[in-house]
C-alpha cells in the first residue's frame, strides 16, 4: 500500500517532511531554514548567504576538507542556496547513504566553526560573486528592478549583499543571526524517495530535538510595490531592459496560477506571443521572458529583454502591446496549449525527488500547511478564462509601470515620457 506524505512536529516547532515515493533507490533531503534577504536589516544585507557558504568551511567535528571528502564519500550531492525568503540546504542519496548524508548537514547547523580565517577568505569568494553579478547584464538589471520595485523592503535587496556590508559582518555577527533565525519553528526538514523513517526522525531528533523556539515567528516577509523608471549606463554592446508590474502573491493560489498562465501565454512556450513576435517573426530581440517571480505575501510579473540600442524603443512598443492585447484576445485554444504544457512541467518537476523536496517544504512556508500535489494540479486545471482576465485587468496597471535599462540607454525621463505615449 502506497504511503501517503505527511508531516511530523516536535514539541519546539520543528517540522519534518516524509514523502515515501515507491519504486526509488535514492533520498532526497532538503532542510529549508526561513532566513534570507527578506528577514535581514539593511545593514545585514547578505548575512543568510554568507552563513550558507561559512556552514561548508567546517565544523566543531570536520574541516571543510573533511566535509567535501564525507560528501564525495556518500556518492550523490550535497549544496546550498539562499533565496529572498529561505536558505536551503540539500542532499541526494542512495537510501544507504541518506543517514549519513542528514547527519552531516545536521551538524553543519548545530556546530559550525565559523574560524576568523575562513570567514575572511568566503568573503573574498563573495566578493568575486559580486563582480560577476555586475558583469552580467541580465543578473544586474535584475537586481536592479528588484531593488526599486520593492524599495525601503531589504525582500528586494541583493541576496550577496553588498561589498559594504560584507566587509563589516564578523564571527559575532553571524553566530546571532544563527541563533535568531536558525531556530526549531523557522526550520523545515523534508524528506522524498526511499528512506527510513525512524532512523531519520532519530537524527533530526537528536540534532534539533533540544533547541529552544526562537523569538521571532516565521511571518513571510511581505514587500509594497513602488512604480519606478531606472536607466543605469553601461558598455555593452546588448541593451538589457525589464517592464514590470505588482504580481500576484504566492499565497492566493488560484489569482497566482492565473498570473503565471499569462506569463506563460506571453513567453514560457516555443509558440507564445511575445517570443514568436519579438524574436521569430521581427527579430528585435535575442531573448525574451516574462516570469511570475512570487514569495508567499508580495510577488512581482515582470517580462525581460535583450536587445540592441537600435531595436529597443519598438520592442517596448510591441511588448507594451501585447500586454495590453493579451487579456482581451487570448484565445480557448491557446490557454489549453498553455495549460498542457504547464502541467507537463508540474508532472516533470514531480518526478524530480530534490524537487519534491523542495516543493513540500515551500508549500509549509506559504500556506502554512502541506499542499497535496494533486490539489494544486486540480488547481492549475480549474483556471479559468474569466479569472485570468480579472487578473491580467489588475495586474496590467500601465499607470504604475515600471522599467529598468541597462547598456547603452537612454534617460529615464526619455523612457517615461515613451511609455506614456503607448
Amino acid at each position: 500500500m502506497k504511503e501517503a506524505t505527511r508531516v511530523v512536529t516536535l514539541a519546539n516547532g520543528l517540522r519534518m517532511i516524509f514523502d515515501p515515493v515507491e519504486n526509488r533507490r535514492t533520498c532526497a533531503i532538503g532542510i529549508l531554514v526561513q532566513s534570507g534577504v527578506g528577514y535581514e536589516s539593511p545593514e545585514q544585507l547578505g548575512i543568510s548567504h554568507l552563513i550558507e557558504h561559512m556552514v561548508f568551511r567546517g565544523t566543531q567535528a570536520h574541516s571543510s576538507a573533511e566535509i567535501a571528502r564525507m560528501s564525495d564519500r556518500i556518492g550523490g550531492s550535497l549544496n546550498a542556496y539562499t533565496a529572498r525568503d529561505h536558505t536551503c540546504f540539500y542532499a541526494h542519496a542512495l537510501r544507504e547513504n541518506a543517514p549519513m548524508a542528514l547527519s552531516l548537514l545536521c551538524e553543519m547547523l548545530t556546530r559550525p566553526r565559523f574560524d576568523p580565517a575562513d570567514l575572511e577568505t568566503e568573503k573574498g569568494v563573495v566578493r568575486e560573486e559580486i563582480a560577476a553579478y555586475e558583469d552580467a547584464p541580465e543578473s544586474l538589471c535584475a537586481d536592479l528592478f528588484f531593488a526599486n520595485a520593492w524599495a525601503g523592503n531589504t525582500l528586494g535587496g541583493n541576496v550577496l549583499g553588498t561589498r559594504e556590508t560584507l566587509a563589516a559582518m564578523d564571527r559575532a555577527a553571524l553566530l546571532r543571526h544563527m541563533a535568531d533565525f536558525y531556530t526549531p519553528e523557522r526550520t523545515i526538514l523534508s524528506f522524498s524517495g526511499s528512506f527510513d523513517e525512524a532512523e531519520m526522525t532519530e537524527i533530526c531528533g537528536a540534532a534539533f530535538g533540544s533547541l529552544p523556539r526562537g523569538s521571532r515567528p516565521p511571518q513571510a516577509p511581505c514587500a509594497a510595490y513602488t512604480p519606478f523608471t531606472l536607466a543605469v549606463p553601461r558598455a555593452l554592446t546588448q541593451n538589457q531592459l525589464i517592464l514590470g508590474f505588482e504580481g500576484e502573491p504566492g499565497a492566493d493560489l488560484m489569482r497566482n496560477h492565473a498570473a503565471c498562465y499569462l506569463a506563460t501565454m506571453l513567453t514560457g512556450m516555443n509558440s507564445s506571443r511575445l517570443y514568436l513576435g519579438l524574436r521569430d517573426a521581427l527579430g528585435l530581440v535575442y531573448s525574451v521572458e516574462s516570469d511570475c517571480c512570487t514569495y508567499a505575501r508580495s510577488a512581482l510579473f515582470t517580462v525581460s529583454m535583450g536587445m540592441s540600442e537600435r531595436t529597443e524603443r519598438q520592442a517596448i512598443a510591441e511588448a507594451v502591446r501585447a500586454l495590453r492585447e493579451l487579456p482581451r484576445t487570448f484565445t480557448a485554444e491557446e490557454l489549453e496549449v498553455a495549460r498542457e504544457y504547464s502541467l507537463a512541467w508540474f508532472e516533470m518537476n514531480g518526478e524530480s525527488l530534490t524537487s519534491r523536496a523542495a516543493y513540500n517544504a515551500e508549500s509549509l512556508v506559504d500556506f502554512g500547511r502541506l499542499l497535496p500535489r494533486a490539489e494544486n494540479r486540480d488547481a492549475l486545471r480549474a483556471v479559468s478564462p474569466e479569472l485570468i482576465r480579472a487578473v491580467a485587468e489588475k495586474m496590467f496597471d500601465f499607470d504604475r509601470i515600471s522599467l529598468c535599462a541597462v547598456g547603452q540607454v537612454q534617460s529615464a525621463e526619455d523612457y517615461r515620457a515613451y511609455l506614456a505615449s503607448l
